[in-house]
């Protein structure tokens, strides 16, 4: 089985679970979580994941961070530089 290095991290706002489950539940279903920490200084939850839809990245690297984006119904990710 090959390893996936497709691997990113991202914060949503605990609001947005609250206000907006419908569009967690779009981002969850286009990933697959590995780690979830709750980050009590900025009320979010932090996570690593893989998505085909995230850049590939070199084995062992820093994970790059990403922000999810909606257009027209379409959840995407978008990579924070």
């Amino acid at each position: 089985m090959k390893k996936s290095n497709r691997i990113g991290t991202f914060k949503l706002p605990q609001e947005m679970l609250e206000r907006e489950p419908w569009l967690i539940k779009r981002i969850m279903s286009q990933c697959i979580i590995l780690r979830a920490e709750f980050m009590y200084s900025s009320r979010s939850i932090e996570y690593q994941a893989i998505s085909m839809l995230f850049d590939e990245c070199q084995e062992a690297c820093i994970a790059p961070e990403y922000v999810w984006a909606v257009d027209g119904g379409y959840v995407y990710p978008e990579r924070l530089l």
